[in-house]
Protein backbone atom coordinates (compact mmCIF):
# COMPACT_ATOMS: atom_id res chain seq x y z
CA UNK A 1 0.00 0.00 0.00
CA UNK A 2 0.94 3.56 -1.05
CA UNK A 3 1.10 5.76 1.78
CA UNK A 4 0.00 9.14 1.41
CA UNK A 5 1.89 12.24 3.33
CA UNK A 6 0.49 15.80 3.50
CA UNK A 7 2.50 18.31 3.48
CA UNK A 8 3.53 22.22 3.67
CA UNK A 9 6.71 23.51 3.87
CA UNK A 10 8.99 26.53 5.41
CA UNK A 11 12.37 27.26 3.34
CA UNK A 12 14.90 29.87 4.53
CA UNK A 13 16.92 30.89 1.91
CA UNK A 14 20.37 30.73 3.83
CA UNK A 15 22.95 32.25 1.30
CA UNK A 16 23.04 32.55 -2.24
CA UNK A 17 26.42 32.73 -3.63
CA UNK A 18 25.57 33.39 -7.68
CA UNK A 19 29.60 33.95 -8.23
CA UNK A 20 30.03 30.50 -7.38
CA UNK A 21 26.85 29.76 -8.95
CA UNK A 22 25.39 27.56 -5.56
CA UNK A 23 22.59 28.64 -2.73
CA UNK A 24 22.35 27.04 0.31
CA UNK A 25 18.75 26.53 1.83
CA UNK A 26 17.24 25.63 5.37
CA UNK A 27 14.11 23.56 3.89
CA UNK A 28 11.72 22.52 6.65
CA UNK A 29 9.36 20.02 5.76
CA UNK A 30 5.80 19.89 7.49
CA UNK A 31 3.75 16.97 7.40
CA UNK A 32 1.00 14.59 8.55
CA UNK A 33 -0.36 11.06 7.77
CA UNK A 34 -2.46 8.35 9.08
CA UNK A 35 -1.38 6.14 11.31
CA UNK A 36 -1.29 2.62 11.48
CA UNK A 37 0.01 -0.94 12.86
CA UNK A 38 3.37 0.54 13.73
CA UNK A 39 5.17 0.49 17.06
CA UNK A 40 4.74 3.72 18.80
CA UNK A 41 7.23 4.66 21.58
CA UNK A 42 5.24 7.64 23.12
CA UNK A 43 7.23 10.21 25.11
CA UNK A 44 4.99 12.09 27.88
CA UNK A 45 1.66 12.06 29.32
CA UNK A 46 -0.70 9.97 27.45
CA UNK A 47 -3.68 12.22 27.72
CA UNK A 48 -1.64 15.36 26.31
CA UNK A 49 -3.58 15.82 22.83
CA UNK A 50 -0.11 15.41 20.93
CA UNK A 51 2.31 13.08 22.82
CA UNK A 52 5.72 13.56 21.82
CA UNK A 53 7.26 10.25 19.89
CA UNK A 54 10.79 9.21 20.52
CA UNK A 55 10.54 7.41 17.23
CA UNK A 56 8.45 5.59 14.25
CA UNK A 57 9.16 2.57 12.32
CA UNK A 58 8.39 4.53 8.81
CA UNK A 59 9.18 8.01 8.18
CA UNK A 60 9.26 9.47 4.44
CA UNK A 61 12.68 9.81 2.92
CA UNK A 62 13.80 13.08 1.30
CA UNK A 63 16.16 13.88 -1.36
CA UNK A 64 17.73 16.65 -3.75
CA UNK A 65 18.99 17.37 -7.30
CA UNK A 66 21.79 18.78 -7.73
CA UNK A 67 23.16 18.34 -4.22
CA UNK A 68 26.42 19.89 -3.38
CA UNK A 69 26.56 17.76 -0.90
CA UNK A 70 24.63 15.49 1.43
CA UNK A 71 21.98 17.50 2.87
CA UNK A 72 22.41 18.04 6.76
CA UNK A 73 19.43 16.77 9.42
CA UNK A 74 19.33 19.15 11.50
CA UNK A 75 15.97 18.18 13.37
CA UNK A 76 13.31 15.54 13.05
CA UNK A 77 9.96 15.93 15.62
CA UNK A 78 7.00 13.61 15.51
CA UNK A 79 4.11 13.87 17.39
CA UNK A 80 0.90 11.85 17.99
CA UNK A 81 -2.52 12.91 17.42
CA UNK A 82 -4.65 9.82 18.88
CA UNK A 83 -7.75 10.83 18.49
CA UNK A 84 -7.50 11.21 14.76
CA UNK A 85 -4.56 8.57 14.82
CA UNK A 86 -2.62 11.10 12.83
CA UNK A 87 0.79 11.30 12.61
CA UNK A 88 2.31 15.02 12.58
CA UNK A 89 6.24 15.18 11.44
CA UNK A 90 8.62 18.14 11.31
CA UNK A 91 12.14 17.16 9.04
CA UNK A 92 14.41 20.03 9.09
CA UNK A 93 17.65 19.95 6.41
CA UNK A 94 20.46 22.14 5.52
CA UNK A 95 21.23 21.50 1.46
CA UNK A 96 23.82 23.46 -0.71
CA UNK A 97 22.43 22.87 -4.40
CA UNK A 98 24.16 23.83 -7.24
CA UNK A 99 22.02 26.93 -9.56
CA UNK A 100 22.51 27.78 -13.01
CA UNK A 101 22.09 31.67 -12.89
CA UNK A 102 21.62 34.21 -16.06
CA UNK A 103 23.80 36.69 -15.12
CA UNK A 104 23.34 38.98 -18.83
CA UNK A 105 21.14 41.82 -17.48
CA UNK A 106 23.32 41.76 -14.38
CA UNK A 107 22.96 43.50 -11.96
CA UNK A 108 19.12 44.37 -13.05
CA UNK A 109 18.53 40.92 -12.86
CA UNK A 110 15.93 38.68 -12.09
CA UNK A 111 16.65 34.75 -11.59
CA UNK A 112 14.39 31.72 -11.02
CA UNK A 113 15.64 29.40 -8.29
CA UNK A 114 14.42 25.79 -8.23
CA UNK A 115 14.78 23.34 -5.31
CA UNK A 116 13.79 19.98 -6.29
CA UNK A 117 12.95 17.49 -3.65
CA UNK A 118 12.43 14.08 -4.15
CA UNK A 119 10.78 11.13 -2.30
CA UNK A 120 11.08 7.53 -3.34
CA UNK A 121 8.49 5.43 -0.77
CA UNK A 122 5.40 7.53 -0.47
CA UNK A 123 3.25 10.24 -2.36
CA UNK A 124 3.07 13.97 -1.18
CA UNK A 125 -0.47 15.87 -1.75
CA UNK A 126 -0.94 19.26 -0.23
CA UNK A 127 -1.74 19.66 3.35
CA UNK A 128 -5.42 19.71 3.40
CA UNK A 129 -6.94 22.59 4.69
CA UNK A 130 -9.75 21.32 7.02
CA UNK A 131 -7.07 19.79 9.46
CA UNK A 132 -6.79 22.97 11.98
CA UNK A 133 -5.84 21.34 15.25
CA UNK A 134 -2.26 20.49 15.15
CA UNK A 135 1.38 20.76 17.18
CA UNK A 136 2.07 24.67 17.41
CA UNK A 137 6.19 23.95 16.06
CA UNK A 138 4.51 22.90 12.58
CA UNK A 139 2.13 26.63 12.46
CA UNK A 140 3.63 28.82 9.73
CA UNK A 141 3.83 32.92 10.42
CA UNK A 142 1.81 33.49 7.01
CA UNK A 143 -1.36 31.51 5.28
CA UNK A 144 -0.58 29.34 2.84
CA UNK A 145 0.94 25.84 2.31
CA UNK A 146 4.66 27.11 1.41
CA UNK A 147 6.84 29.85 3.19
CA UNK A 148 9.84 31.71 2.32
CA UNK A 149 12.28 33.52 4.80
CA UNK A 150 15.46 35.57 3.65
CA UNK A 151 18.54 35.54 6.18
CA UNK A 152 20.85 38.45 6.25
CA UNK A 153 23.59 36.77 4.17
CA UNK A 154 20.66 37.11 1.23
CA UNK A 155 20.64 40.76 1.60
CA UNK A 156 21.25 41.55 -1.70
CA UNK A 157 17.89 39.79 -3.06
CA UNK A 158 14.67 40.67 -2.55
CA UNK A 159 11.94 37.49 -2.57
CA UNK A 160 9.28 38.33 -5.08
CA UNK A 161 7.27 34.91 -4.57
CA UNK A 162 7.45 31.03 -4.19
CA UNK A 163 5.41 28.15 -5.69
CA UNK A 164 5.21 24.17 -5.04
CA UNK A 165 4.44 21.95 -7.30
CA UNK A 166 3.80 18.23 -6.52
CA UNK A 167 3.94 15.77 -9.31
CA UNK A 168 3.29 11.79 -7.90
CA UNK A 169 4.07 8.89 -9.75
CA UNK A 170 1.58 6.26 -8.26
CA UNK A 171 3.59 3.13 -9.73
CA UNK A 172 6.66 3.81 -8.51
CA UNK A 173 5.70 4.89 -5.25
CA UNK A 174 7.67 8.37 -6.05
CA UNK A 175 7.02 12.07 -6.11
CA UNK A 176 9.21 15.20 -7.23
CA UNK A 177 7.94 18.41 -5.16
CA UNK A 178 9.65 21.29 -7.09
CA UNK A 179 9.90 24.79 -5.47
CA UNK A 180 10.43 28.08 -7.90
CA UNK A 181 11.49 30.96 -5.88
CA UNK A 182 11.40 34.35 -7.86
CA UNK A 183 14.31 37.11 -6.89
CA UNK A 184 15.11 40.27 -8.06
CA UNK A 185 18.57 41.43 -7.39
CA UNK A 186 19.14 45.12 -5.14
CA UNK A 187 20.92 46.88 -7.81
CA UNK A 188 21.27 49.83 -5.83
CA UNK A 189 24.52 48.98 -4.12
CA UNK A 190 26.33 47.68 -7.51
CA UNK A 191 24.79 51.48 -9.10
CA UNK A 192 25.81 53.72 -6.58
CA UNK A 193 29.69 52.05 -5.99
CA UNK A 194 30.79 50.72 -9.79
CA UNK A 195 28.19 52.12 -12.27
CA UNK A 196 27.94 55.91 -10.70
CA UNK A 197 31.88 56.04 -9.44
CA UNK A 198 32.62 54.57 -12.97
CA UNK A 199 31.28 57.40 -14.71
CA UNK A 200 32.75 60.10 -12.95
CA UNK A 201 35.90 58.29 -13.90
CA UNK A 202 35.17 58.57 -17.96
CA UNK A 203 33.51 62.50 -17.47
CA UNK A 204 36.78 63.57 -16.08
CA UNK A 205 37.90 63.40 -19.99
CA UNK A 206 36.23 66.87 -19.82
CA UNK A 207 38.99 68.29 -17.80
CA UNK A 208 41.36 67.66 -20.44
CA UNK A 209 39.98 70.63 -22.21
CA UNK A 210 42.02 73.07 -19.67
CA UNK A 211 45.32 71.66 -20.79
CA UNK A 212 47.30 73.88 -23.26
CA UNK A 213 48.89 71.78 -26.58
CA UNK A 214 50.95 69.91 -24.69
CA UNK A 215 52.03 66.69 -24.22
CA UNK A 216 50.25 66.82 -20.45
CA UNK A 217 47.21 66.45 -21.70
CA UNK A 218 48.25 63.26 -23.03
CA UNK A 219 49.76 61.68 -20.06
CA UNK A 220 45.95 62.75 -18.53
CA UNK A 221 44.50 60.78 -21.26
CA UNK A 222 46.72 57.50 -20.08
CA UNK A 223 46.19 58.30 -16.63
CA UNK A 224 42.26 58.10 -16.92
CA UNK A 225 42.81 54.80 -18.65
CA UNK A 226 44.98 53.39 -16.49
CA UNK A 227 42.52 53.94 -13.70
CA UNK A 228 39.80 53.03 -15.46
CA UNK A 229 41.83 49.19 -15.96
CA UNK A 230 42.74 49.37 -12.63
CA UNK A 231 38.59 50.02 -11.55
CA UNK A 232 37.61 47.09 -13.77
CA UNK A 233 39.92 45.12 -11.57
CA UNK A 234 38.28 45.56 -8.64
CA UNK A 235 35.41 45.36 -10.28
CA UNK A 236 35.73 42.13 -11.25
CA UNK A 237 35.70 40.80 -8.19
CA UNK A 238 32.05 41.37 -7.31
CA UNK A 239 30.63 40.88 -11.06
CA UNK A 240 29.63 37.22 -11.45
CA UNK A 241 32.42 35.23 -13.84
CA UNK A 242 30.64 33.96 -16.93
CA UNK A 243 31.75 33.46 -20.37
CA UNK A 244 29.18 36.46 -21.85
CA UNK A 245 28.85 40.12 -21.18
CA UNK A 246 26.83 41.35 -18.63
CA UNK A 247 25.02 44.63 -18.61
CA UNK A 248 27.60 46.04 -16.15
CA UNK A 249 30.39 44.99 -18.14
CA UNK A 250 28.90 46.20 -21.50
CA UNK A 251 29.10 49.63 -19.61
CA UNK A 252 32.37 49.80 -18.53
CA UNK A 253 33.41 48.61 -21.86
CA UNK A 254 32.06 51.67 -23.37
CA UNK A 255 33.64 54.03 -21.19
CA UNK A 256 36.93 52.23 -22.03
CA UNK A 257 35.89 52.96 -25.96
CA UNK A 258 35.33 56.93 -25.19
CA UNK A 259 38.53 56.97 -23.48
CA UNK A 260 40.27 55.41 -26.43
CA UNK A 261 38.30 58.27 -28.81
CA UNK A 262 39.66 60.65 -26.89
CA UNK A 263 43.08 59.70 -26.36
CA UNK A 264 42.93 59.29 -30.13
CA UNK A 265 42.16 62.64 -30.98
CA UNK A 266 44.25 64.19 -28.16
CA UNK A 267 47.10 62.23 -30.21
CA UNK A 268 45.82 64.07 -33.17
CA UNK A 269 45.57 67.26 -31.73
CA UNK A 270 48.60 67.28 -30.47
CA UNK A 271 50.63 66.59 -34.15
CA UNK A 272 48.45 70.02 -35.15
CA UNK A 273 46.43 69.02 -37.24
CA UNK A 274 43.48 70.49 -34.98
CA UNK A 275 42.26 73.81 -33.73
CA UNK A 276 41.23 74.93 -30.14
CA UNK A 277 37.48 75.66 -31.63
CA UNK A 278 37.54 71.69 -32.61
CA UNK A 279 38.76 70.73 -29.17
CA UNK A 280 35.99 72.38 -27.65
CA UNK A 281 33.33 70.79 -29.77
CA UNK A 282 35.09 67.29 -29.60
CA UNK A 283 35.28 67.32 -25.85
CA UNK A 284 31.56 68.86 -25.41
CA UNK A 285 30.24 65.90 -27.70
CA UNK A 286 32.11 63.09 -26.27
CA UNK A 287 30.69 64.50 -22.34
CA UNK A 288 26.92 64.69 -23.74
CA UNK A 289 26.96 61.97 -25.18
CA UNK A 290 28.80 59.85 -21.91
CA UNK A 291 26.24 61.54 -20.02
CA UNK A 292 23.14 60.48 -21.77
CA UNK A 293 24.10 56.90 -21.69
CA UNK A 294 25.43 57.25 -17.98
CA UNK A 295 22.10 58.63 -17.41
CA UNK A 296 19.99 55.99 -19.03
CA UNK A 297 21.72 53.14 -17.26
CA UNK A 298 22.18 54.68 -13.89
CA UNK A 299 18.62 55.88 -13.30
CA UNK A 300 16.39 53.87 -15.89
CA UNK A 301 18.87 50.95 -16.31
CA UNK A 302 16.47 48.60 -13.76
CA UNK A 303 13.25 49.50 -16.19
CA UNK A 304 14.88 48.57 -19.32
CA UNK A 305 16.77 45.58 -18.54
CA UNK A 306 15.15 43.68 -15.92
CA UNK A 307 13.75 41.25 -17.48
CA UNK A 308 9.93 40.03 -16.29
CA UNK A 309 8.49 36.76 -14.27
CA UNK A 310 7.80 35.44 -17.67
CA UNK A 311 10.59 36.21 -19.77
CA UNK A 312 13.06 34.80 -16.46
CA UNK A 313 11.30 31.39 -16.60
CA UNK A 314 11.84 30.65 -20.48
CA UNK A 315 15.12 31.50 -20.04
CA UNK A 316 15.19 28.80 -17.36
CA UNK A 317 13.60 26.37 -19.23
CA UNK A 318 16.27 26.64 -21.96
CA UNK A 319 18.75 25.89 -19.75
CA UNK A 320 17.35 23.48 -17.62
CA UNK A 321 18.89 20.13 -18.96
CA UNK A 322 22.17 21.85 -18.36
CA UNK A 323 22.90 20.43 -15.31
CA UNK A 324 27.32 20.86 -13.13
CA UNK A 325 26.81 17.30 -11.42
CA UNK A 326 24.26 15.01 -11.01
CA UNK A 327 24.96 11.94 -9.05
CA UNK A 328 23.61 8.58 -11.10
CA UNK A 329 21.66 7.70 -7.93
CA UNK A 330 19.75 11.24 -8.78
CA UNK A 331 19.82 10.61 -12.69
CA UNK A 332 17.76 6.86 -12.18
CA UNK A 333 15.45 8.92 -10.35
CA UNK A 334 15.15 11.77 -13.13
CA UNK A 335 14.84 9.23 -15.48
CA UNK A 336 11.05 8.25 -13.87
CA UNK A 337 7.95 9.35 -15.89
CA UNK A 338 5.56 11.21 -13.67
CA UNK A 339 1.94 11.63 -13.85
CA UNK A 340 -0.59 13.98 -12.60
CA UNK A 341 -1.40 14.34 -8.87
CA UNK A 342 -4.53 11.95 -7.86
Amino acid sequence: MTRKVYVKSNITMINIDDVAQVFKADVNLLFYFHADMMNINENGRRNLQFANLDAISWEPHIDFRDEVEEAEVTDKSFWYDAENNLIFGRINLITTIQQRFDHSRFPFDRQLIRLDLFSNNCLMLEWEDHIMNYPKELRLNHPGKVQLNLTSMADPWTAESITCKIQNDKAMHSTLVQFEVFLSRNSFYYIVNLGFVYSLIVSSQACLYAFDESSARFRFSLQLILTAVAFKFVATATIPKCPYQTSLDVYINLGFLFLCCRIAFDSVFLLKFLSIERDLLVTATLSAIWFVISFIYICFGKCIFSRNATQVKKVCNNDKNVKFRTSIGMASTLSIPLGKTP
